[in-house]
């Protein structure tokens, strides 16, 4: 048990709590969710079954999830059942439940389930996360212990709290801009591609102990493949009868994708269905907005999509790279950090790297996917980015990203970064040379 920790000259208590502990928040009934899976080891693809009949819930079910900790997500009927799973991928996760009665809520212990791969029999790194919150009450302190593989060293690491933010800290502090429910993730890649998935239920109350309208997203069915429909789903968590003013779902590759909303007895579900074309690994960014709120609630959902014959896609980028940078400043995909200048890479590793992009960017990338870019003055704006990946069957792909270059700040003021806003700056001082020049002649 840590009792005190200081960060950037703000003081305040931490008490981590494991996400072993199981928790809820209700108003008088017992809500207990509890998960047992077996097998729990493997070789992928790995068929689990999950039982969740011991759970105890003495309030009517509004719903109960299975979030198997790959992004992918099972609906259950029932607070009491069984459901299977198959793991298409090879990995690490953390599966977990999250049970919403009429009276309140709960999460289960999280189960890890481990698949290796069939063709070198690769195990996957392993991980454990710890989440605490401070004295202030939206911020929370994360934790991630990330353990390797016997031969296969750790690519990168990378937390997502689930509100969009992302770092490559490994035990980073957030701040959340509201209080609620969230699945904060923590992704970890090693050099043979093996990816560990840790994703966790977080509740962020306020001062009061309020938890407020919040998001959680679930994805079906567990085993798509191209073509197949794919139905993404956020549930509107502790809304009651607020309206809603806005929901968007934001397919990558579908313009205009109108959600379906459906009323529950404690808020809203937003779903909207879709099936890609290409293998790959999506992200589904999931927006809403309810009547009194200023800015709307967003949560991303991540899409696996295995080829036509079953196949896991590789390679594929397991997270989008950082789309910010600073002239001047060695650009970090995963935000500042030890790993932070590898790319999240999954698929059939081990994989050879090099960078696609035009000669002018300056962008390089080593053989352990380390990119290596400083951007200049000249660059501010959008610059595409791209690295082209090959796996250890020789199958090549290049993936591109877009990256908005700022000027790098001094003293609180802005350094200019190309002709106009330079010229624009040494017009602005030559203007106050003038003005104190007139001044003086005037009281002389």
């Amino acid at each position: 048990m840590r009792a005190v920790m200081l960060r950037s000259g703000f003081g305040f208590a931490v008490a981590w709590l494991a996400l072993s502990l199981a928790w809820s928040h209700d108003a008088g009934a017992a809500t207990t969710p509890r998960l047992d899976a077996m097998p729990t080891t493997g070789t992928a693809p790995l068929m689990v079954t999950f039982d969740t009949s011991h759970t105890v819930a003495d309030a009517a079910l509004v719903h109960h999830l299975l979030f198997l900790g790959n992004g992918d997500a099972q609906p259950l009927a029932t607070a009491a059942e069984m459901a299977s799973y198959g793991y298409p991928l090879p990995g690490f996760y953390l599966a977990q439940t999250w049970l919403r009665t009429a009276d309140g809520f709960g999460a289960s212990l999280p189960v890890a389930i481990s698949a290796a791969r069939v063709r070198d029999g690769q195990s996957p790194p392993s991980l454990t996360l710890v989440v605490a919150r401070t004295t202030d009450p939206l911020t929370m302190a994360f934790m991630g212990t990330v353990t390797r593989a016997d031969g296969d060293p750790l690519a990168a690491q990378r937390w997502d709290f689930g509100d969009g933010s992302f770092s490559g800290e490994a035990q980073p502090f957030h701040t959340y801009a509201r209080a609620g429910i969230y699945q904060a993730t923590l992704l970890a890649t090693s050099h043979a591609g093996m990816a560990a998935w840790g994703r966790s239920v977080v509740a962020v109350a306020d001062a009061n102990g309020a938890l407020g309208a919040s998001l959680l997203a679930t994805v079906t069915p567990e085993d798509a493949t191209a073509f197949t429909p794919v139905r993404v789903s956020a549930y509107v968590e502790g809304a009651g009868d607020a309206k809603l003013m806005s929901a968007e779902v934001a397919w990558p590759d579908l313009d205009d994708a109108a959600p379906v909303v459906t009323p529950t007895a404690t808020g809203l579900v937003i779903s909207s269905d879709h099936g890609f074309a290409e293998a790959g690994y999506y992200d589904v960014p999931i927006s809403v907005l309810l009547v009194g709120q200023s800015s709307p609630m967003t949560v991303v959902a991540h899409v696996t999509v295995a080829n036509l014959d079953g196949t896991p896609p590789s390679p594929v980028l397991l997270m989008a790279p950082s789309a910010e940078a600073t002239a001047g400043v060695a650009y970090e995909p995963n935000g500042a950090a030890a790993l932070s200048r590898a790319l999240a890479v999954g698929g059939n590793g081990p994989f050879a790297f090099g960078a696609a992009s035009p000669p002018s960017v300056g962008m390089t990338v080593d053989d352990a996917g380390r990119v290596s870019w400083t951007p200049s003055r000249s660059q501010l704006g959008r610059t595409r980015l791209a690295v082209r990946i090959t796996d250890a069957d020789g199958q090549e792909a290049v993936r591109e990203w877009v990256v908005e270059t700022s000027a790098q700040k001094r003293g609180g003021c802005e350094i200019a970064g190309s002709g106009d806003e330079a010229a624009g700056s040494a017009l602005f001082v030559a203007l106050l040379l003038l003005a104190a020049f007139a001044r003086r002649r005037s009281k002389a």
